[in-house]
C-alpha cells in the first residue's frame, strides 16, 4: 500500500487551518410570532393572530462599526420575513448591542425588504430591553446560541411601510406582533491552532506505526 506523502498531508494541514482563522463564521438570529394590532393588517394583508418569521444572516467576524465601548454596531447581510402570504427580503441590516450600566438593549433593524407593500418598502423594528442590565457584559457578539426572550423583559415589535430614505409613511401602514421566540445562534469557531494540534497528533501516530 502506498504511503500518503507526510509533506502533503502537512500542507493540506496548514491550508485547512488558514481557512478556519479567516473564513466567515454565520450567525443568524431567528424569530417566531403572531400578528397583534396595528392599522395596517389591510396593507399587508394579514389579520390578527397570523403567525410571521423573519431570521437575521449576519457574519459573526463583521467589526463593530461604533467606537462607543458600550454601543456596538454590527451588518447584517441577510433578512427574510414571511408575513402573510407574502416572503420579504433584503441585503443588508443592523444588529445593536448596548451595554448600558443600567439597561442592556438588543436590536435589529432593517428597511427596503422586497416586494414592497403597496408600493413602499417595508421595515422590520425589534427591540429586547433588559433592566437593570445584566444581559450583557460588553457590546460583542455573544457566542454560542441563546433564546434572547430569557433574558430581555420587555420587547418591541414593528413592521412598517417606509418611503426610500427609511422614513416611516404617514397613516394607517404600521403593525405590531407578540413574539413567541427569538432564538440567537452564534457558533463558536474551531481555533485554527486547535486543528494544527490535533494535525501533529496524527502525524506523531502515524510515524510511531510498524
Amino acid at each position: 500500500m502506498k504511503k500518503f506523502p507526510i509533506r502533503l498531508f502537512l500542507s493540506l494541514a496548514v491550508t485547512v487551518a488558514y481557512l478556519l482563522s479567516n473564513g466567515a463564521s454565520a450567525g443568524i438570529v431567528s424569530v417566531n410570532g403572531f400578528v397583534f394590532g396595528g392599522a395596517g393588517q389591510s396593507l399587508f394583508g394579514v389579520t390578527s393572530p397570523d403567525p410571521f418569521s423573519f431570521t437575521f444572516d449576519f457574519d459573526s467576524s463583521t467589526p463593530d462599526l461604533s467606537a462607543d465601548p458600550t454601543r456596538g454596531f454590527y451588518a447584517v447581510d441577510k433578512v427574510t420575513l414571511n408575513l402573510g402570504s407574502t416572503t420579504y427580503m433584503a441585503n443588508s441590516g443592523t444588529i445593536e448591542i448596548r451595554d448600558f450600566p443600567g439597561s442592556d438593549a438588543f436590536s435589529m433593524k432593517t428597511a427596503m425588504l422586497l416586494p414592497a407593500a403597496a408600493g413602499s418598502a417595508t421595515a422590520i423594528e425589534l427591540s429586547l430591553i433588559s433592566n437593570p442590565g445584566t444581559a450583557f457584559s460588553s457590546d460583542a457578539l455573544p457566542e454560542g446560541t441563546v433564546s434572547l426572550l430569557d433574558l430581555f423583559a420587555f420587547e418591541v415589535f414593528t413592521i412598517r411601510a417606509v418611503d426610500a430614505n427609511g422614513i416611516p409613511l404617514a397613516g394607517p401602514f404600521s403593525i405590531g406582533g407578540i413574539l413567541q421566540s427569538v432564538v440567537y445562534s452564534n457558533p463558536v469557531p474551531v481555533p485554527a491552532t486547535l486543528f494544527l494540534f490535533a494535525t501533529g497528533l496524527f502525524c506523531i501516530r502515524l510515524f510511531r506505526k510498524p
